[in-house]
């Protein structure tokens, strides 16, 4: 019997059955691909997690993105910071002197929500699209505008993370390297840190990006000496409609997803779309 992931939180044989039938017992590792390509076609409909070992290579922010950098050209905008347990707004500048004990070890930061149009222009300016998704228009303002920057220094204990979306979303490891958990919420459609399913358990390097379907959850950690920067986003099309049409009993029951849209395959249809936000309600316009 294949084991999908090294530590599974629950036993869930209809995900575990799913991705055995597919084949994707681990990630893929894929080397240059084109959105034309049969298999990248064939993963992104069936939601099977795949990593792309060159996606940032020709992405300016990938010499330019450091944690040094964030610190010096953002010093006066507010991140939200886990500091000795509890989650503190500051900025980029009281970081260092946040803890007198241990420096902050966690901190995000979304350049799209609560900034100011200068600091939404200085991140724009050194980021692109994906080169192996649709360079569409609306594709690119929604990887962009959904984008949350992860830092992470000296992480031992993994920080669940669970953002319900209609779309399939990325992780790029930007600087250093990132301990990652994907998983599906329970067949109840819970998902927490002690009710996710386990399925893949990997290492996420410097400049690979792991792609991976709506609803799916995670768990980050990077124990490494260093300061690591991972960049979650979310992309429209293609949309993993196999996947969906499976998994949709299951993750319409997770609450927070069926408050935003329903799942009718092969396209998502998106409900009480005006008091969604911006991004959504583009989102849910796009694929009707």
């Amino acid at each position: 019997k294949a084991v999908l992931g090294s530590t599974p939180h629950r036993e869930d044989r209809e995900a575990e059955t799913y991705y055995m039938t597919t084949g994707a017992q681990v990630p893929a590792r894929l080397s240059r691909l084109a959105p034309s390509n049969a298999t990248l076609a064939s993963m992104l409909q069936y939601g099977e997690p795949f990593i792309v070992g060159d996606a940032n290579q020709n992405w300016r922010a990938a010499q330019k993105w450091t944690c040094a950098y964030f610190a010096d050209v953002y010093e006066e905008v507010y991140v939200e910071a886990l500091v000795q347990g509890r989650k503190r707004r500051l900025t980029f500048e009281d970081l260092p002197r946040a803890s007198a004990d241990r420096p902050v070890q966690r901190w995000t930061f979304q350049p799209f929500v609560n900034t100011t149009d200068n600091v939404q222009k200085k991140f724009a300016k050194y980021f692109s699209l994906p080169y192996f998704l649709p360079s569409t228009p609306t594709n690119l303002d929604h990887f962009m505008v959904s984008s949350r920057l992860i830092f992470q220094n000296r992480t031992t204990r993994p920080a669940f993370y669970r953002y319900p979306t209609c779309s399939s979303q990325t992780l790029s490891q930007i600087t250093g390297t990132a301990q990652v958990v994907l998983g599906l919420p329970a067949p109840s459609g819970a998902a927490s840190h002690m009710t996710f399913t386990s399925l893949y358990t990997f290492t996420l390097k410097a400049g690979e990006t792991v792609v991976f379907p709506p609803g799916m959850v995670y768990e980050l950690s990077s124990p490494g000496p260093a300061c690591a920067i991972t960049l979650a986003s979310y992309f429209l099309k293609p949309v993993a409609s196999e996947y969906l049409d499976h998994f949709r009993g299951r993750l319409s029951r997770w609450h927070t997803l069926e408050q935003r849209c329903f799942i009718t395959p092969p396209i998502l249809r998106c409900k009480n779309v005006t008091s969604a936000p911006r991004n959504l309600i583009t989102e849910c316009k796009s694929v009707r």
